[in-house]
Parts: structure tokens; sequence; C-alpha cells
């Protein structure tokens, strides 16, 4: 009995689990003292680090990356704690299912070399990678916690909480690497992950509030005192990191511990050129010209000891060829039909109209045809032929037979005009011009005649100063002396008329200027039609013996008219163009009366007594006599000049004046008057006969003595 009890309770004590080793969490209070500090990354922005440190932080742990990707926020933080004073350190959120060595080295290049009062940095390690296993992520911890350990010289922390340990690592093997336990409580002792039996910085708030930063923040208690802390970090700077210069697959380790992977269609390669990333379509040393295989063979590439740089062959009309020559190069397609066909020297027509020429070796350049020609392809031959077009008008383009093009509206004057195509044919037709037929215009500033022919236009210049162009004269627009046109760009004014001086002015109906001046002893009268030279009458009774000023001027007889206010009324006066009036007296060359007592017009007295004096003769006495009637020919384009310039050409005694001053009769002396129909305005434009009839004197008179 007793024999089989004992066998069944041996049986049941096999059959029973075996006990398993123990993962419980061991609770380690801080001590009496700790220092307070932060840890930060990109998360928290731009930290006001003088605000941070007047906040009583004392340490601040910083990321530099997470596995591979650098925190951008790192450099900035790094310099700034260092700036303030503070304890420094550096954390890399460890991925184990990245290359821990490569991790390890990112970490090391951006940190530098440590100084003084450094912390050492991190492996933060609360990542499975995706779901690795406890032991795969324990051996990549392990490798990285090596590396940086080799590099420093002295151990690195481990951040990692005990739930995370115990149920993801399950290793012992760190248990003399300092730990950085997160667990977030107040009023309490963290339960650290076994096997560690203390810790050295505790994450106890992930909500934090402190000064220069803006948000939560993480909060940290290091488990001593300032001094303590200052004991335990870095003494004296650490030499920089060094590596061996290797290849890890495609990733390039530098003697500094940086690192750069090499990108698509490259490898790693270190020779006795160094290390460096070479392309597979290159050879690790040497200088090669390729072609990278590439839609339409476009891309050429240029190869220097593995590196590529490569070239669009297309951007000119051209592929990458090999068949060209030793090495790959730009082939144009005008001078090959593909990549693998050898090109010829040749002559091409290009869709331009142009001529290339081809080399053996693919290359193109320009040979030029003659000026207006174009490249023509004629059963397979190369020619240049000249260029044709039919004259035509592309809006106001001209464009002629050998297709060089005018702007019509761009030609100096006065053929600026437009484009017209006709019976004609096309041509620029001036803008004074119709496009049919003959005919003159004058130019737009008087000074010349434009003659026209089918649209074309040629400009005469008239004589400077003396004439300008009259429209509407009777051969159509000419040049007209300006004597018988005031105003360039009007008709002429055709008649007769006297001049001071006993001279008669005679405009023809194209406007051209004759002057006759009166023999001796004779002087020009106005006439019942024409002016004309007569014989001087004596002078009438002196009326200059009124008294001045006895006559009132300003009364008028019973039934009369007021005077016009622009006249003014005198004893025994004549009215006088200028409206000013004297005792009997005379219209002298100024236009200024004077008394009948004074000295008669010098000019006429010199005509009447100096043998030497000249009288001006258009032509011949019998042409004289005919300029006192307008030909039929010229009747609808005579203009009465004696009612423009107002010289008054009407019957001796005169009658009254549109200013309603009566006129006298001209005085001894054969001055030209006014007589009747002058007027103010019509003195102005007499004098300005005077000028131009000098011109017309010293240009067109015939000199005859006496």
């Amino acid at each position: 009995m007793n024999r089989v009890l004992l066998a069944l309770v041996a049986l049941t004590l096999v059959s029973l689990p075996r006990a398993q080793p123990s993962w419980a969490k061991t609770t380690v209070c801080a001590g009496p003292v700790t220092v307070d500090g932060n840890d930060v990354s990109y998360w928290q922005g731009t930290i006001n680090w003088v605000g941070l440190k007047a906040a009583g932080r004392k340490f601040v742990i910083m990321r530099v990356a997470h596995a591979l990707a650098f925190d951008t926020k790192f450099d900035f933080n790094w310099k700034s704690c260092h700036d303030q004073g503070l304890h420094c350190g550096v954390y890399l959120y460890f991925e184990p299912n990245v290359d821990p060595i490569a991790q390890a080295n990112l970490l090391l290049t951006k940190m530098g070399p440590l100084g003084p009062g450094d912390l050492p940095p991190v492996a933060d390690v609360e990542s499975t990678g995706g779901g690795m296993a406890p032991t795969a992520i324990a051996a990549a911890v392990k490798k990285f916690i090596d590396h940086v350990e080799a590099k420093i010289g002295r151990k690195p922390m481990i951040y990692s909480g005990g739930y995370f340990w115990e149920d993801n690592v399950k290793s012992t093997a760190f248990v003399d690497y300092p730990l950085w336990h997160p667990q977030y409580c107040t009023n309490c002792c963290p339960n650290i992950a076994n096997p560690w039996k203390k810790w050295y910085f505790w994450q106890y708030s992930s909500t934090g509030k402190v000064g220069g930063i803006t948000g939560n923040v993480d909060m940290n208690y290091w488990n001593g005192s300032l001094t303590a802390l200052g004991d335990w970090a870095v003494k004296s700077s650490t030499p920089p990191p060094t590596c061996t210069l290797h290849c890890e697959g495609a990733t390039l380790i530098q003697a500094n511990c940086s690192q750069s992977t090499c990108g698509v269609d490259t490898g790693c390669v270190v020779d006795d050129l160094g290390g460096r990333c070479v392309s597979k379509y290159c050879p690790a040393k040497g200088d090669k010209q390729v072609c990278v295989p590439s839609t339409g063979n476009a891309l050429v590439g240029t190869c220097k000891n593995g590196a590529l740089a490569t070239g669009d062959c297309s951007k000119y009309g051209a592929f990458c060829s090999t068949a060209a020559a030793a090495q790959a190069k730009c082939v144009s397609a005008f001078c090959a039909a593909s990549p693998t066909e050898k090109p010829v020297a040749k002559d091409v027509c290009l869709p331009d109209g142009k001529r290339y020429a081809c080399t053996s070796v693919g290359d193109i350049s320009e040979k030029p045809c003659a000026a207006q020609s174009v490249c023509k392809m004629q059963n397979g031959a190369v020619l240049c032929e000249a260029v044709t077009c039919d004259p035509h008008c592309e809006g106001g383009v001209l464009v002629v037979g050998n297709c060089s093009k005018t702007d019509c509206g761009a030609l100096a004057e006065p053929q600026k005009g437009s484009c017209v195509a006709d019976s004609l044919g096309a041509r620029c037709v001036s803008a004074y011009c119709p496009a049919k037929g003959s005919a003159t215009a004058c130019t737009k500033d008087g000074d010349g005649v434009v003659n026209c022919s089918d649209g074309s236009a040629i400009a005469s210049i008239c004589l400077a100063g003396e004439q300008v162009c009259a429209a509407k004269a009777i051969s159509g627009a000419a040049c007209a002396d300006k004597v018988c046109v005031p105003i360039a760009n009007l008709p002429p004014l055709a008649g007769q008329t006297c001049l001071p001086g006993n001279t008669i002015l005679t405009c023809s109906g194209k406007g051209m200027a004759s002057l006759l001046a009166c023999p001796a002893g004779q002087g020009c009268a106005p006439g019942a039609a024409i002016a004309q030279c007569e014989a001087l009458k004596p002078p009438a009774a002196d009326a200059g013996t009124a008294d001045v000023g006895q006559a009132d001027a300003g009364s008028v007889p019973d039934g009369a008219n007021p005077v016009d206010d622009s006249a003014v009324a005198t004893d025994a006066g004549i009215a006088t163009d200028a409206g000013i009036a004297t005792d009997a007296g005379i219209a002298t060359d100024a236009g200024i009366a004077t008394d009948a007592e004074s000295e008669p017009d010098e000019a006429s007295a010199d005509a009447a007594t100096n043998p030497k004096d000249v009288q001006l003769v258009q032509d011949t006495k019998s042409q004289a006599a005919d300029s006192t009637t307008a030909s039929p020919d010229t009747a609808e384009n005579v203009v009465d000049l004696d009612t423009i310039v107002g010289t008054g050409i009407g019957a001796e005694g005169g009658s009254e004046t549109s200013t309603g001053v009566a006129s006298q009769p001209p005085k001894q002396g054969g001055l030209c008057s006014a007589g009747s129909g002058s007027t103010g305005n019509g003195w102005v434009l007499v004098f300005l006969a005077l000028a131009s009839a000098e011109c017309v004197r010293r240009r067109r008179a015939i000199l005859v003595t006496d």
C-alpha cells in the first residue's frame, strides 16, 4: 500500500510543469535627492533654450534620429544645449529590423566627440521591428551597443520600460549598462525590468510643462545630486569616432564613421582609389562613354572612375549609338536610321528647309544654301533651289516674288501706307494716293507735293521759305507762292490787288504770283473789277483846316447808324483799316493816316523822280493786260483777293465799309488804297503779302529802267 502510494506520489510530481525563470519587476524608489531634466525632439518645435535653463532644468537628452531618419531639430538643439551650459545627451530611436551598425554610425557622426559634462548616448529600445523574435531583437541591440561603446570608450545607456523589455527582449546580457526607465506615475516608485537593480534616469511624465517649450514635454529625474551627475558625466573630450573604410552592402562607411547609401543601379566599391559608389553601367576605374538604357536610346553616359553623368541626345534630334565610334556617342537621326546603323558622310535637307552635312561618325552641321534658296530632295539628291512666292498681301505686309516681306505701314513718308492686291498686282499703296491712276496731294506739313501713280508716291519739296503746297489748284495739288496761299493745304487765292508802292499783285489759279510796278506818274487804283495803273489825280481840298477835335466824334447825324466800336471818326478824316483817323490824312505803307500837309509817300516820290527807278513787269505789256481778266479755265478757282486781303478793289470814292465807316477817295501819291470792303484783318494779310512779294520781286522780277 505504502509502495503504491509512493509510486502515485512520484508519478504526480513528474507530471507537474517545471518552474520557469521569474521576470518579476523590481521596485526601486528614488533617492533622497534628484535632479530635474527633459528629453526633446522635433515634436517640441523650436525651443527657447534660455527660457528652458531659466526654468531650472539641468540636463536635456535629445533625439538624433528615428533609425536612419535624421531629426531636423537635432543640430539646433545640440548646439543650443551646450551654449546654455547644460548636461547634454543624445538618444536614437532604435529599429531592430534596420542595420544596427548604420544606425550607430549615424548617431556617432551627428553627435561627434563627447565633451566634458556630456551624457553617454542612448539606445531607445521600444520597437519590435515589425514583430521580430526577442532573440533577434536582443542580437540587434547588442550590435548597436557594442559598436557605439567601442567608439566612445564607455558604456552607452539603454532606454526601455519593464513591460517592454520582459515581454520582447528577455535578455540579461545588458545588466551592466545604465538604465533609463520610463514609467508615468506620481508618488510612486519605478518598477524596473529584471535583471537591473537600479535606474539612473526616470521618465515620469509625457505631459509636463516647462518654460521655453510650447506644449507637452517629457519630464525626467536623475537619481542623485547635481554633483553626482557631473561626476558621472563625461570628464574630458573623447576622441572622434573612427571606422575602417568599408562597404556594408550598398552602404559606404567612411573612416570617420559617416555613411552614405548608394543609389539605384549603383554599388559600393572600396579599392586603391578609396571607397565610392560605382554605377553598374561604368567600370570602377577609368573614363568611358556608354549608352544608358532609356526610351529611344536617348541617354549617353560619361563614366569617370565609376561615377556616371548622363546627357540627353534627344534634345538635339539624336540618339545614343555605339556603331559610330569606339565609344558611345550621340548620333543625329538624320545621319543614321537607328542606333545600330553606322552613319555615312552625306548632305541632308532638314524640315526647316536648310541643308546640313553629316560626317561618318554621325555629327551634323549646317551647310547653308545661297541666299533666298531652300534645300530640297529630288530623286535622292540634295539640291538648293531659289525661293519663289506669288506676290500677295499678309495684312499690311507685302510679300514679293523672292518671298521677302515689307511692312507697308513701316515705310518712310510718303510711301507709308497699306498693302493692296488687285488687277495691277500686290504692292504698297501710299496713304496719299489712290490704288490706281495718277493724282497729286499735299504733304501733311504742306511743304511739298506728292505725285501718285498707281499707289506709288514721290514727294517734291517746294521752294523753302517762299512756297507751300496749295490744294485743289487748277492742275491739282501744286507748289504755290505763299503770297497767294497764306495757309498751306488750302486752295490758292486767285485775283489781283494793289500793294503799297504802286505795285499790282496778280495771283494765278495755280497760286503763282506776279508783280507789276506802275510807271512813273501813275499809281495803282483798285478799279471797279480789277486793280490797274492809272494817272495820279490832283489832291483833294485840304480838309485838315477844320479845327481838330471841333466835331463831336461821338455824334451821329439824325437818321444815321452809329459808328462801329472798332472805328473812330475825326474831322474830315478817312477811316483806315487800323481804325485810326487823323485830319484829312492819307494811308501810308504802314497803315497809319498822316496829315495832308505832310510829305507824300517816299516810295511814290522816288518812283516819280528817280530816272534809275525800275518798274517790274511780268512777261510783256500784253501779258499784263491779259492778266486783268481771269480766263474761263480759271474762273471757278479765282477768288477776289481784295475781299480776302482787304485792299479794296472797288469804285473810287468808296462806299460804307463793313465797319460802318465811310471811306475817302485815294489821295495823290500813287498809293494802293485799301478802299471799300477793307478791314483791320485785311491789313494783316497785306503785310504778309508784302513780305512774300519781296521774295517774288527777287525771284521773278524783270527789271526795266524807266
